[in-house]
């Protein structure tokens, strides 16, 4: 009788001891934890008030699976495209063309650069060049001072339908860079001319 007592006894204090431990080769499902407090060890602990515990709280959680799923599956905003910037407007350069020996604008000149104003300076260029040639008829030295008072002739026809004159530069290249190639002493229409380029 004794002897039966005392192995029950046995068996009840290795139940007890047993209960507290988990089941060895026993897999623990690893889930991560929400709106616990951990101890130093990540393990999950109850309400303590042993100061040397190291307590932490994990994220909150969603209320539930489909909370969780949602909040999972949220794809970032796309960013927002930034507005594409307008292309600069601006006007081709102008050709004013001349008769031969001729320095002034004849009245088709006139309205022709009249009208080049009006589209050049809606494009607000911030330099106009300006600059004169001549035919090689005629000598090197008269030719040069030719197309000088043909590029001051453009200029103030600029300046009258208004374009600023600050904004003007003028040259002058005589019988230089012919836009027809041509020998020495011959009259050529396409190079008594005066070119506008507008800068931007």
């Amino acid at each position: 009788m004794k002897r039966n007592l005392a192995g029950a006894s046995l068996a009840v204090v290795m139940l007890v001891c047993f209960a507290g431990f988990p089941a060895a080769g026993v897999a623990h499902e690893d889930k991560s934890l929400c709106n616990v407090i951990l101890d130093g060890d990540g393990e999950p602990v109850r309400e303590s008030d042993d100061d040397e515990i190291a307590h932490s709280n994990t994220t909150d959680c969603p209320d539930d699976d489909a909370d969780k799923a949602a909040v999972e599956n949220v794809a970032a905003p796309e960013p927002t495209p930034e507005p594409a910037e307008e292309p600069v407007a601006v006007v081709e350069p102008l050709i004013v063309y001349f008769d031969v020996n001729e320095k002034t604008l004849d009245a088709g000149a006139q309205a022709e650069v009249d009208a080049y104003v009006t589209s050049l300076m809606a494009t607000s260029p911030v330099a106009v060049n300006v600059v004169g040639f001549a035919d090689t008829s005629g000598s090197a030295d008269l030719n040069k001072k030719l197309s000088e008072a043909r590029a001051n002739s453009v200029a103030a026809a600029l300046i009258d339908a208004g374009v600023p004159a600050g904004i003007i530069t003028r040259g002058a290249s005589g019988e230089d860079e012919l836009a027809v190639t041509t020998p020495d002493g011959t009259r050529e229409a396409s190079n008594r001319r005066v070119s506008v380029t507008p800068g931007y």
